[in-house]
């Protein structure tokens, strides 16, 4: 951050306070455009920036690239594994019903039976 602050001081013009608030009124506005569990990523980046066009600068973006892509593969991947259990879970229920209408429908058969079985009786 020191180093962001210090670039608008030197570059900008800016007293000390008027850095501090600009580079607040950056890192909020950044905030509001990125997911909240990505906020982290962001200070954790915006607390080591380095002057632009430096090595540090890029290697610190490279990082938090690699950072923000690995918690979206770790999401990608929970989700995935939500899915899956939902699925089976959804496909054994599925099964479960279908066993429950199969006896269902073989009893109402057997009843159907018994009632014309019964009326041809007592129709003789």
């Amino acid at each position: 951050m020191q180093e962001v602050v210090q670039l608008l001081k030197d570059k900008a013009g800016l007293n000390d306070e008027q850095a501090v608030k600009a580079f607040e009124v950056v890192k909020e506005y950044i905030h509001s455009k990125v997911p909240p569990m990505f906020k982290g990523v962001v200070d954790n980046f915006l607390g080591a920036a380095a002057p632009a066009g430096s090595d540090d600068f890029l290697d610190r973006a490279n990082e938090v690239t690699k950072e923000t892509t690995q918690k979206i593969e770790g999401l990608a991947v929970e989700a995935k594994g939500e899915v899956e259990h939902f699925a089976k879970e959804a496909a054994e229920r599925i099964d479960e019903w279908a066993l429950k209408a199969e006896d269902a429908a073989k009893e109402a058969v057997e009843k159907l039976k018994g009632i014309i079985e019964e009326n041809k009786h007592a129709g003789n």
